[in-house]
């Protein structure tokens, strides 16, 4: 079929457009695949605008990791994967370094992910499946538009569900689900502890929690099931946004063994304690002669030698963060070098996962092996993802462990190559622009978008020292953070941009007995964890779930607009998080009907009225309930009583 195309461009000239539907059922559920093209071929109409109708109350969930806004009815936004930015409209911080860098910023729409999907309350559901730069305009009462920079718009209606439950099981039977290959997770069984400076420093460091947690726990192995130490490669200080100082690290993807002297022997002896070790990585690489330690490979010099890297708009080699080449993963020959690479970090450090950064930076006008950047931009991190995915299963293959990796950025079927997410470089502040706050809706609208199993840097990364604004992390927040990262699917610290300027785990005693108390606690967690991966990987469901996901028909619910204030953990555990300094309780809203225990304390019993409920949250209990069916009784998985054995030994009540 055809159509004519109205507008105020189209007068005085006919523009016809191709339009086919292809209905199909895919796991049972009915889906609509709709194709529309621009058949007038010229260089004056290179976009499509689509405008429809949509429920004047209707809201919209999840365009990706959206980190301000929960419901997007109402706003106008691209959807694009890109740097988040730091401050993301905290002023005036943001202004401060959108001047020093153009865009650094960030404004509260950036984020990693281009995942242009999306549900509602009204049980609609879809998908563009186009790929190239998009934005959403939901600000009228009754129409929505979408304008997509191309001549085509490919996208995908999901129809014949009742809940959203059901619509994400459909979404996802098509974009791919999360948890098909996490395995028994005992890499993520415990706390992850992120550490930087070198072999001596990390020893220290790992065995100060370990000994807290045998004084705290004399019976139990350490609730430490893994290190990550993204400084492998070497240390690296700079400051390559102005005044903004950070420590970073090396791109060269090789161990700096100056730095870390008998590492290998430093993995080995903590795997015999079942502590794993995660390392990092990115598809960028830096001339490792400029590090100033010896070395055996420069990669940049070897990929440089063999084309491997994506070129700019003069053709000539790009080259973008901390002066690294990217490989061009639509090469395939870079993409098997690129994926050795990975390979024999893991295996000659005896690694056995990484962080997987960054994917949302090839260039708009990059040249490619295959086409260009301005129309692949969003596929890279698919790209990326898939090549780790690859490494990890050839991994595997030579050593029979199980690895796991964690990305930030994502493009539509990013979802299925990726173990789990984190939220990105979060600011060390409680704020829903760029903080605690921002990291709880990231993870909220990351599962109504398919992104199953989430994570944040506990206590957030970006630290800024510039003149009289300065943004360090406190011992509350590090510590408030840590209570609501026990509820999500990796308990996983950051030492942030300044380690030596923010608040750490062992800055005291009292937060390192803390955190290991929180720690135990999320360690009880890992059967219910387990269960609930088995739902991601089965129907695409989120751990981390947003209220409306497990009450979609509780109007008085969705008239509250809950961003960050509480979430629930899978169906059975209602968390409500202190996202504010100096607060001791928390106001918790029940779905009337619902019965709930507070913590394991089966006397705190509530009942859900459709209102508020004030619960004392001081800091060391946070404030969870358990779902009961029935009038006095408690859930009766084992789950459950895995938890209720770890909160005895943490001494953690009801009130």
């Amino acid at each position: 079929p055809a159509g004519l195309l109205m507008g105020e461009m189209c007068e005085g000239s006919h523009h016809w457009v191709e339009i086919w539907f292809v209905s199909m059922n895919i796991s049972g559920y009915e889906q609509l695949d709709v194709s529309i093209t621009l058949t007038n071929k010229s260089d004056n109409y290179n976009s499509l605008q689509m405008t429809y109708s949509k429920g004047s109350t209707e809201r919209f969930y999840g365009f990706g990791h959206q980190f301000t806004q929960f419901n997007m009815a109402g706003w106008k936004f691209p959807v694009f994967s890109s740097e988040q930015g730091i401050g993301r409209g905290r002023e005036p911080l943001t202004k401060i370094l959108n001047k020093l860098v153009p865009g650094s910023g960030g404004n509260w729409y950036t984020t990693y992910t281009h995942v242009p999907f999306y549900t509602t309350s009204e049980h609609n559901a879809m998908l563009l499946e186009s790929t190239e730069y998009v934005e959403f305009n939901l600000e009228g009462s009754d129409q929505a538009t979408i304008e997509l920079s191309a001549p085509k718009m490919v996208f995908r209606l999901f129809a014949g569900c009742e809940n959203i439950s059901d619509l994400m099981t459909s979404y996802t039977a098509y974009a791919g689900r999360m948890g098909l290959n996490t395995g028994t997770q005992a890499v993520n069984r415990a706390a992850i502890l992120g550490l930087e400076g070198g072999t001596e420093a990390v020893t220290n460091r790992t065995q100060k929690v370990c000994d807290v947690a045998k004084t705290l726990f004399p019976t139990d192995a350490c609730p430490v099931s893994a290190l990550w130490l993204q400084d492998w490669t070497g240390e690296r200080n700079f400051t390559d946004l102005g005044a903004l100082q950070r420590v970073g690290l090396w791109w060269v993807w090789e161990l700096d063994k100056q730095h870390y002297p008998g590492f290998r022997e430093m993995t080995d002896s903590f795997a015999k304690q079942g502590i794993a070790t995660l390392i990092y990585f990115n598809p960028m690489i830096t001339d490792i002669s400029k590090r100033g330690t010896p070395y055996t490979c420069n990669y940049y010099k070897e990929g440089h030698d063999l084309g491997y890297f994506v070129k700019d708009k003069d053709d000539k080699e790009w080259l973008g963060y901390s002066e690294a080449a990217m490989v061009d993963l639509t090469n395939p020959n870079a993409t098997a070098w690129m994926k050795n690479i990975v390979v024999q970090g893991l295996i000659e450090t005896g690694s056995v996962g990484h962080m997987n950064d960054f994917g949302e930076s090839l260039p708009l006008d990059g040249h490619l092996y295959h086409g260009n950047g301005s129309s692949l931009h969003n596929q890279y991190p698919t790209l990326w993802a898939k090549l780790n995915e690859d490494a990890v299963a050839q991994c595997h293959a030579q050593t029979s462990l199980e690895y796991m990796y964690f990305m930030r950025s994502s493009g539509t079927f990013t979802s299925a190559h990726t173990p789990h997410f984190w939220m990105g470089d979060q600011l060390v502040v409680w704020d829903d622009y760029d903080g605690l706050k921002s990291a709880i809706i990231g993870m909220l609208s990351a599962g109504m978008s398919g992104h199953s199993l989430v994570h944040t840097d506990i206590g957030g990364y970006a630290t800024v020292d510039i003149a009289t604004v300065k943004f360090f992390r406190t011992k509350e927040l590090l510590m408030r953070w840590s209570e609501m990262a026990v509820f999500t699917s990796v308990f996983r610290t950051h030492l942030g941009t300044l380690p030596t300027s923010s608040w750490q785990i062992d800055s005291d005693q009292e937060t390192l007995e803390h955190f290991v108390r929180m720690a135990k606690l999320f360690e009880s967690l890992h059967s219910l964890r387990l269960a609930l991966t088995e739902d991601a990987s089965q129907f695409g469901w989120p751990m981390v779930r947003h209220m409306e996901f497990e009450f979609p028909d509780n109007a008085p619910l969705r008239s509250l607009d809950i961003r960050y204030e509480q979430f629930m953990l899978g169906s059975s555990l209602l968390v409500a998080p202190v996202t504010d300094p100096g607060v001791n309780a928390v106001k918790v809203w029940l779905p009337e009907g619902s019965r709930w225990i507070l913590r394991s304390d089966a006397t705190e019993q509530y009942i859900g009225n459709n209102d508020y409920t004030t619960i004392p949250a001081p800091i060391g209990q946070p404030c969870f309930l358990l779902r009961t069916p029935v009038a006095g009784d408690a859930p009766t998985a084992d789950w459950v009583d895995e938890l209720r054995a770890g909160l005895r030994k943490i001494r953690m009540h009801g009130r």
